[in-house]
């Protein structure tokens, strides 16, 4: 990382460098903040190199308080931009120094002033930290005034955790605990809350995340506008603890999955509830919602309505890295596209039943609910090889499984992503079971 940024550095005065460094400017700056090259970081902005949008956010980064020089209150006056070209209400933040500067969040708003529909809105959690609080009370700020939160403990086995969840719970009647028998991952935690729900909407929030007071009024008011539409989705700022953006290889904006918002009879009744596995089930969800009504989710404007922080140590961080992905996740995502197109042409139905031992479709290993898994020991034979793509070698090891199988053998199959083809562009959709 060091010796590219002293190339990048190096080629900053030359003009036929010029063309990709502007095309890679943002991970480069992203980068230098990453080494603490601060000074390689206001170069690339001297430069000129990163404009219009791009460039308020990295002049952002780079006076950030929490992390230079910057004065915090003229940092905040630029970051509410975001938010007041909406006609968003701005953040401030609470005078508690002892925490992050997420977890003091504070916004200025009617609270409780919309009326509507009962909202139902699932919050899981397994041994949360504060985050959870922070979390819940933007929940409990919101304009709209008609809701219900379903807090469901995912068997958390952290007496401080523990005594987070326990906390928030107290802080409004309109929160209902709910706990979890056994940790199963946060999709099952979901389906328990699904199950009980009275909502005439559902939605989700991330237990460490933070919702804007419009967030719930802004995407209910847009559903009841569209009568045709069955669901909609809103934007977030991807942000750090300390809120800052910077982060190689990631978008700063992006869509905010947990804020899917549905009508909860039409839906459950025609796809049911989600997968229950531990990982990527709220795409498959979006999408088996589209394949089912056939017509796309909702989405608002591009406004931020939530602010989704950026943990080192969260579960999907692991899975992607800059130009690459973890194949499980390609895998389930052409499992579960094979089944959608099926959908899609009305050949099977979309329902997932809650707690059905049948699945639709095959999920990798690792993304199974129970912990604990009985594998074999010993196989006859293994096939290791790339089976996310799909062409003659793939063919070639499905007929020598066939074969090996009418022989009576024992076949494992294991994935082995080849080097050349690592990139974060899906490729055509394709599954082909065995």
């Amino acid at each position: 990382l060091l010796n590219g940024l002293d190339l990048v550095s190096h080629f900053l005065g030359i003009a036929e460098a010029q063309p990709t460094l502007r095309r890679f400017g943002l991970l480069f700056f992203d980068a230098a903040l990453a080494a603490g090259r601060r000074d390689l970081a206001r170069n690339l902005i001297v430069a000129r190199l990163l404009r219009g949008d791009l460039r308020e956010r990295v002049e952002l980064d780079l006076s950030n308080p929490w992390h230079g020089d910057g004065e915090p209150q003229e940092w905040l006056t630029r970051f509410n931009r975001y938010f007041t070209q909406h006609d968003l209400e701005p953040l401030g933040l609470a005078d508690d120094d002892t925490l992050p500067p997420f977890d003091r969040l504070t916004c200025d708003s009617p609270i409780s002033s919309v009326e509507g529909p009962l909202v139902s809105i699932i919050v899981t959690a397994f041994n949360p930290d504060r985050g959870l609080l922070t979390s819940i009370r933007s929940l409990l700020t919101q304009t709209y005034r008609n809701i219900e939160i379903l807090l469901i403990d995912d068997a958390s086995d952290n007496a401080d955790a523990i005594r987070w969840i326990e906390e928030c719970a107290r802080l409004d009647d309109r929160i209902r605990l709910l706990r979890q028998p056994e940790n199963r991952g946060t999709y099952v935690a979901r389906n328990t809350a699904l199950s009980v729900a009275q909502g005439e909407f559902v939605t989700g929030q991330d237990a460490d995340d933070w919702s804007h007071p419009r967030r719930i009024e802004k995407q209910v008011l847009r559903l009841i506008d569209n009568p045709e539409s069955v669901a909609n989705q809103s934007f977030a700022l991807v942000i750090t603890p300390s809120l800052c953006f910077a982060a190689l290889g990631r978008n700063a904006f992006a869509v905010n999955t947990s804020s899917l918002l549905f009508r909860r009879e039409a839906s459950v009744k025609r796809v049911g509830f989600f997968d229950a596995v531990r990982k990527s089930a709220d795409n498959e969800f979006v999408l088996r919602i589209q394949a089912a009504f056939g017509r796309p989710v909702d989405h608002l404007p591009s406004m931020p309505l939530a602010l989704r922080r950026r943990a080192e140590n969260s579960l999907s961080r692991a899975d992607f890295r800059p130009g690459w992905r973890h194949p499980a996740r390609t895998i389930y995502r052409r499992a579960y596209s094979h089944w959608h197109e099926k959908i899609r042409t009305g050949s099977t139905n979309a329902y997932v039943a809650n707690e059905s031992p049948d699945r639709q479709f095959p999920a990798p290993m690792e993304y199974a609910p129970h912990r604990s898994i009985s594998l074999r020991s010993t196989y006859d034979v293994v096939l290791v090889g790339d089976w996310v793509r799909h062409g003659g070698p793939q063919n070639s090891m499905l007929e020598e499984i066939q074969a090996l199988l009418a022989a009576g053998m024992q076949v494992a199959v294991c994935d082995m992503e080849p080097f050349r083809f690592m990139s974060a562009k899906e490729p055509a959709a394709y599954y082909s079971p065995i």
